[in-house]
């Protein structure tokens, strides 16, 4: 009785050994508390928290923190995708979880999510469960295989966007595959659309390889699907698909490329063709096991998914080659990896075919064992990631007073607090970008102690300028330069102090051993004098500056803020002897506006990145600088809701049909022909 239905289950037994498998390679199972290494508490921390200040305050999903570097665009600058999906498990857990249940909740999903989803996609592509069950253990333990554990969250997970991705990826395609078979497509092009969209907003280079694939299946399966009905039919569902994608996350990929002069400056990786050698090394086994699964292209849906690979080498080639700024090449080489490892089970079930002869029966045994060895080589357990570890908040805090040092930058004089590197004070320790959790934990604004540099601020502050492509980590400035001026060299005091009063820092946190940067602020206590020394750090104070968020010339302008929100500022200008400029100390951005009564004033950058508006002549009047969404910001929200609505309607139409009570109701147009 079991045995008959499990065989009426296939996926069963296959889905019971990926869970125990995870279960043992996962590697959070050491202490339900935030782990603080490289720079993942910043990014699901203060991503979240611009999600989380942001709805309640102003109702709609603006993009504006005004935490970090002077403000940016959070959700503008990085692809919302894991806030998403975070928030979907916030809203189905009826908000009853705090921040870190649910985060250790996304990275478990996120974990298993390629092992599941390619046991789908092989089932449908008509492996068998051996095969179907070794291929998705490699999907599902590939970051252990390839990256040599990369950690997020103390699991062995690679970064979560990107595992959100190759997790979404066979589901996309599976959907794509049952949209070509199936009798009434309609949900299956829903299905695709709605996943494909999804993994857009993970990150757009990351959702290459699906976008391709779906293409892929459609055109090398058009003469087949084009007998007896117009071409332009097929060609019209992948439409579907493609529009539907779009248009469900058109709220954050329209504004995006509207604003992307200023968002190009984002953190670009460094490439080297030497990296995709040693990867090409590392995954050997698996292009073997790609080159074997060519035996097995005669079936129409595996034919056009073995054309992703070269496919997407020609891409990070020509990219990388050429210069070409669409795509960046790093990204591609992820996705030609992931495109290979998807055909690991394809090359599997060609040698399990033939394992009759003793050379294919070596060879597959040799496979499968370097198959178990490689992913158990980056375990967990053999790493620091355990219970009692430092990697965890709580140890790490009592370990380097993490707790007393926020309660003193809690209590310091208003106004920003600049870190002077991002990591380099816990040395001996993980490699952490903690003090970005300054503002979700006391409140305080800060400058520095992130490890990229999205905004023109974060270039002055890592370069002393502005720079087109960033292809360094914030680590370059540590212990080495602050605004471009190299302590080696000499930092001229006197301009750092004006600096930091440009930029409203009152109190500079500085670590035990970046020793030129300590070296500097100990010998001038006339400009920066120590206030307190707690533990690993040392605090100084900016001498001679109240916190203001206003910068002018006395002589001609006189003015303060009367009323400083999130979204609005309001600005009263006492006297203007004559047309003047005045420096807002927030990061510039085109959707800060600048009224003075119903007229729009001039509002600029300035070459620190900040706000400058052009003031009028005149007496007593007021100036309202609001930050407003633009027009693709509204028509983005509008496509994506319209494509949500659309939705439930769809699903009614499902439902119909499945009751049978369709024969009345219009058919889709795209169905008739």
């Amino acid at each position: 009785m079991m045995k008959k239905w499990l065989d009426r289950k296939p996926l069963i037994l296959p889905g019971l050994l990926i869970l125990l498998v995870g279960c043992f390679c996962m590697g959070f199972w050491g202490e339900w508390d935030f782990y603080i290494v490289n720079d993942h508490p910043m990014r699901i921390q203060y991503l979240w928290d611009t999600l989380r200040i942001n709805l309640p305050v102003f109702h709609k999903l603006i993009y504006w923190n005004p935490f970090i570097n002077c403000g940016e665009p959070s959700l503008s600058l990085y692809p919302p995708g894991f806030v998403i999906f975070g928030a979907i498990i916030d809203f189905l857990t009826f908000h009853l979880l705090p921040l870190e249940i649910i985060y250790k909740f996304l990275l478990i999903f996120a974990y298993y999510l390629p092992g599941f989803t390619s046991l789908l996609l092989y089932k449908k592509l008509g492996i068998s469960r051996i095969s179907a069950t070794l291929g998705a253990l490699i999907m599902m333990l590939y970051s252990h295989i390839t990256i040599g554990g990369d950690v997020e969250g103390g699991m062995v997970i690679g970064l979560l966007n990107m595992r959100l991705a190759v997790g979404l990826t066979p589901l996309i395609l599976y959907f794509g595959i049952c949209c070509l078979e199936a009798q009434h497509k309609l949900k299956y092009a829903l299905c695709t659309g709605l996943i494909l969209g999804l993994c857009l907003l993970t990150h757009p280079w990351d959702s290459l390889l699906p976008l391709f694939g779906i293409i892929l299946l459609f055109i090398f399966n058009l003469p087949i699907l084009s007998s007896g009905k117009p071409k332009l039919v097929w060609v019209g569902w992948l439409i579907l698909i493609l529009i539907l994608s779009l248009a469900l996350s058109a709220f954050w990929i329209l504004p995006a490329f509207v604003h992307r002069e200023f968002l190009r400056r984002d953190f670009l990786w460094d490439f080297s063709i030497n990296e995709v050698y040693s990867w090409i090394k590392v995954l050997t086994p698996f292009i073997l096991l790609y080159l074997i699964s060519m035996v097995n292209t005669s079936a129409k849906k595996i034919t056009p998914l073995a054309a992703l690979p070269p496919l997407m080498l020609i891409l990070m080639l020509t990219s990388y080659f050429f210069k070409l700024e669409l795509f960046e090449p790093t990204r591609l080489k992820d996705n030609f990896f992931f495109a290979i490892l998807i055909f690991s089970a394809v090359g599997i079930e060609c040698i399990c075919a033939q394992r009759k002869t003793v050379l294919a029966a070596i060879f597959l045994y040799f496979v499968l064992i370097i198959i178990l060895i490689l992913p158990f080589m980056n375990l967990p357990s053999k790493s620091s990631y355990t219970a009692g570890s430092i990697a965890y908040y709580d140890n790490f805090a009592r370990c380097y007073q993490m707790n007393e040092i926020f309660e003193e930058l809690k209590d310091s004089p208003p106004g920003r607090i600049l870190f002077t590197s991002s990591s380099r004070p816990m040395k001996g320790a993980y490699h952490t970008h903690i003090f970005a959790m300054t503002p979700i934990l006391i409140g305080r604004e800060i400058i520095g102690g992130v490890p990229t540099t999205h905004t023109p601020m974060a270039n002055y502050l890592y370069y002393g300028g502005r720079q087109d492509k960033n292809t360094d980590f914030a680590e370059v400035f540590d212990n080495n330069s602050i605004f471009g001026m190299r302590y080696d060299e000499g930092v001229e005091e006197k301009r750092l102090h004006e600096i930091c009063k440009l930029l409203n820092i009152t109190t500079i946190v500085v670590g035990k051993y970046e020793n030129k940067v300590l070296a500097f602020f100990k010998s001038h206590p006339e400009y920066f004098p120590l206030r307190i020394k707690i533990g690993r750090f040392h605090l100084f104070n900016v001498v001679g500056y109240k916190a203001c968020l206003l910068d002018y010339d006395t002589a001609k302008v006189n003015a303060r803020v009367i009323k400083g929100k999130m979204d609005e500022i309001h600005l009263k200008v006492f006297e203007a002897k004559q047309t003047s400029t005045l420096r807002v100390k927030i990061s510039y951005y085109p959707l800060w506006k600048a009224y003075l009564g119903n007229t729009r004033l001039k509002i600029e950058q300035d070459e620190l990145g900040l706000i400058k508006i052009e003031l009028p002549k005149g007496k007593d009047y007021l100036v309202k600088l609001k930050y407003e969404d633009g027009l693709a910001e509204q028509i983005g929200w509008i496509i994506t809701l319209l494509a949500l609505v659309s939705i439930p309607i769809i699903v009614v139409v499902m439902v119909f049909e499945f009751m049978g009570k369709t024969k009345d109701m219009p058919k889709f147009p795209l169905e008739r022909g």
